[in-house]
């Protein structure tokens, strides 16, 4: 104890808890007091009193904290004075003291989980036989409670195995039971809310009854106790909770799919008067696809309710660009930022829809890839320099389409990648131009060679943007361009890898724009970010190595020099996880290509580094590897730069 640790006996120690002790009765009078002002005062003295003497198994000590779990779910329920949907600052006080009372509450719920989950229990009965007789703040603070159970009691009793413990089992039955039960009257926005919350936290346990609560919930979700709600707030956190559900229960709602995606349909139609605002039905569209795609429907079913997805998309990006020319023809800029605004929501609506595939389930899979590339294809026409504001939706719809459709995304590529380069005068614009450029070149590798597009032209106009100052000087000098910059280099440096390991460099950027490339990447090796820097070592390395058997060795001897010097760059230091990073890049570029052509190599290191540094380098490589390798290595520059400052 703190006694004894400053000096005193024991018996000291044990005369201070005795009189600690008198004071806890008047203590948890102040904890039960109705105003949170005054209850809050001997939180933090109760909190300590019940670390010391929580070991404990005393029938008094048990008593005590079974009283104080008591006092503390009794004062969670929010006094009459306080709107459970209230907003106001003594509201926002309340929620504090809430949290104060769960830190009370968890060492005791921690060790003895069943002083915690019995009361608890006993409310969620209550409230359960009561209805909508209850009083709506009784209901709210018991929601709040069963959301609140992994504060105050071990946080993976959602996992608890029958055989292990007793108290826990019964803790994961009260999500549940709350759940299907619990009425949902509209007296409480708050009460809506966050029961959907409580089926998203224990996504898991509501997994585990998937033909009586995942139906019950799916119901609520769709009618006036979710979408339905009369307030925008309400309906708008639903629409998202309602993916996440979705997302999570995919299996278990296949069988109610073709009863689900009906009664969204009538929301996301053209023209229709909606609750939802257009972000939110972005969540929409996301979970109808996900229904359809997981859903237990016929293939030609699926197509259907696709094509009408989809259908619905391209009608209101067709209208939104027929009223964005009347706004521009009336010069209205209002207007016009609400017609460009309305555009770009649209557009995500179609990636929204995408996000139901993946790599493992495709597009082709569910026979709608043509349908996709079509509304691609439809978005593409109206892009524009003009029209630059829609480039970003429709880059992220893009991405998505690689991931999700197979060869047949291959022609859509000079189309997609001209519209790109025609409006990515930005850097940052660039930087995600080649975000895309290595997503298409690491999944089609050579098979872009064949499809005719400018990927050759962006990967030689991106060195310039990464590592030529001219170019880089057209840019505003400013905090933004200088972030988007290093980004640029970062984007370059991945998709040349992706280049160069897919062995289409020489394809796409032949003789000098290959040389012009690749000297820009040498460039980028000698920077200070070490991103920038591994990216570029691993493509240098691996250029010199298929340079061996590609163009006669012409690129080997002056990567392997420019591996050989980047450990002497002053920004490194032994010491540094980043500088390490670095130095173990070195260390494998030169290990691989010293295998790959020995002689050659060897020849090299000898002409950089005569007599003993070279040959001791030589043996370090001949003889190490991994970690070893990589101290060896950083002790031989260590070594290099200390004879350079005594030669100084």
């Amino acid at each position: 104890m703190l006694i004894e640790k400053e000096g005193g006996t024991v018996a000291d120690a044990l005369a201070a808890l005795s009189l600690v002790r008198e004071l806890v009765p008047i203590a948890l009078q102040v904890l039960g007091h109705e105003e949170a002002e005054i209850s809050e005062l001997v939180i933090d003295f109760i909190r300590s009193y019940v670390l010391i003497v929580n070991a404990s198994n005393e029938a008094e000590t048990l008593e005590f904290l079974k009283r104080v779990v008591q006092v503390s779910l009794r004062r969670y329920t929010m006094p009459f004075e306080l709107e459970p949907d209230g907003e106001g600052e003594d509201e926002i006080k309340f929620h504090e003291y809430r949290t104060q009372l769960r830190s009370l509450i968890n060492p005791i719920g921690t060790r003895r989980p069943q002083l915690v989950v019995e009361p608890v229990e006993q409310m969620v009965a209550q409230v359960l036989s009561s209805g909508k007789t209850m009083n709506i703040r009784q209901v709210e603070a018991t929601i709040q409670l069963v959301y609140s159970l992994a504060d105050m009691i071990p946080a993976n009793f959602p996992n608890t195995a029958k055989d292990k413990d007793v108290w826990l089992v019964r803790a994961a039955q009260l999500p549940l039971a709350l759940l299907d039960a619990v009425p949902l009257d509209g007296r409480s926005k708050q009460v809506h809310i966050q029961y959907f919350e409580n089926v998203c936290r224990y996504e898991k346990l509501v997994g585990t009854s998937p033909n009586k609560v995942v139906p019950h919930v799916a119901a609520a979700f769709l009618d006036e106790r979710g979408l339905g709600f009369p307030s925008d707030k309400v309906r708008s956190r639903i629409a998202y909770l309602f993916v996440r559900f979705v997302k999570a229960q995919k299996q278990a709602l296949s069988p109610l799919v073709s009863e689900m995606v009906p009664r969204i349909a009538p929301i996301l139609a053209p023209g229709a008067v909606t609750p939802l605002s257009p972000e939110d039905q972005g969540f929409l569209f996301e979970v109808t696809a996900t229904l359809i795609v997981f859903g237990n429907l016929e293939p030609q079913q699926k197509r259907q309710f696709f094509e009408e997805l989809i259908g619905t998309v391209a009608t209101r990006f067709q209208q939104g660009m027929l009223e964005l020319q009347a706004a521009r023809q009336q010069g209205i800029p209002e207007e016009i930022t609400r017609c460009e605004t309305s555009l770009t929501t649209v557009v995500s609506h179609a990636s929204r829809l995408s996000k139901a595939f993946s790599k493992d389930v495709t597009m082709n899979s569910q026979s709608s890839a043509d349908l996709f590339m079509n509304i691609l294809t439809l978005f593409l026409d109206q892009l524009t320099p003009v029209n630059a504001f829609l480039l970003e939706n429709i880059r992220q719809l893009t991405n998505r389409l690689v991931v999700c459709i197979e060869q047949e995304m291959l022609r859509l590529l000079p189309r997609v990648l001209g519209k790109f380069s025609e409006c990515s005068s930005e850097l940052d614009q660039m930087h995600h131009l080649l975000i895309l450029c290595h997503q298409v070149v690491t999944k089609y590798k050579k098979s872009i060679l064949h499809t005719g597009s400018n990927l050759g032209t962006i990967l030689s106009q991106a060195a310039r943007f990464a590592s030529d100052p001219e170019v880089q000087a057209k840019f505003r000098q400013d905090s933004v361009n200088k972030s988007a910059l290093l980004m640029c280099q970062r984007s370059f440096a991945q998709f040349l890898y992706a280049v160069v390991v897919s062995e289409t460099l020489q394809d796409l950027a032949p003789g000098e724009a290959g040389d012009m490339v690749l000297e820009s990447a040498r460039r980028l090796a000698f920077l200070s970010d070490t991103t920038v820097q591994k990216q570029a070592i691993m493509s240098l390395a691996k250029c010199a190595i298929q340079s061996i058997t590609h163009n006669g060795g012409r690129w080997y001897q002056p990567m392997v020099r420019t591996i050989l010097e980047i450990p002497t760059l002053p920004h490194l230091a032994p010491t540094d996880a980043g500088s390490q990073i670095v130095l173990h890049e070195c260390a494998s570029g030169l290990q691989s290509m010293r295998e790959a052509a020995q002689p050659q190599f060897d020849q090299v290191v000898a002409g950089l580094l005569p007599g003993e540094i070279g040959t001791n380098l030589i043996g370090m490589l001949s003889t190490l590897k991994g970690r070893e390798l990589d101290k060896a290595l950083t002790e031989f520059y260590s070594r290099i730069r200390s004879q350079q400052q005594k030669t100084a």
